[in-house]
């Protein structure tokens, strides 16, 4: 009998710790621009949401970077839709671009959103990507016509990650 019980609580314990495994899911943004002159300060701010929790990351002077840099890796729900949306702002407020994208968040996954402006597209250049969009800075602060911000995202396993 008491042999059974043992039994019984070790397979109880294992069951409640097999349902409480969680696998992790993760997010970072990277930031990257061709290099421009420009004469007023602008803002990059990212909003994201996971379905759990809204939050927000921001860089200055994103259109003219010195320099690409990543953000913290932020945890994330690991199941439903990650949305993703952006706005590229002067110090007067004024729009230069803006835009979303939605991906679907799964365990045991990180994504990296990169956002880049400049006048080609990086994506082909990327081993690891998975996607892309691109949003033309309006007008006014275009250096040409083709001037915009590719927002391109790529993931990798977390706990068997793929070397590139």
């Amino acid at each position: 009998m008491k042999v059974l019980r043992n039994l019984l609580g070790v397979t109880i314990f294992g069951i409640l710790w097999a349902c409480s495994f969680h696998y992790e899911a993760k997010l970072s943004f990277s930031f990257s621009a061709e290099p421009i002159n420009t004469n007023y300060n602008d803002t990059l701010l990212i909003t994201f949401s996971d379905g759990r929790e809204t939050r927000s990351v921001s860089t200055g002077s994103f259109l003219n970077l010195p320099y690409s840099h990543q953000t913290k890796k932020f945890y994330t729900d690991n199941d439903g839709s990650l949305k993703v949306r952006f706005r590229i702002f002067t110090e007067s407020n004024d729009s230069i671009a803006f835009g979303k994208i939605k991906l679907d968040l799964k365990p045991d996954w990180s994504w990296n959103i990169r956002f880049h402006r400049g006048e080609t597209n990086p994506f082909n250049a990327c081993f690891g990507c998975q996607g892309y969009q691109s949003f033309p800075l309006d007008t006014v602060y275009r250096q040409s016509g083709s001037d915009s911000v590719f927002v391109i995202w790529g993931g990798n396993s977390i706990s068997n990650p793929v070397v590139y």
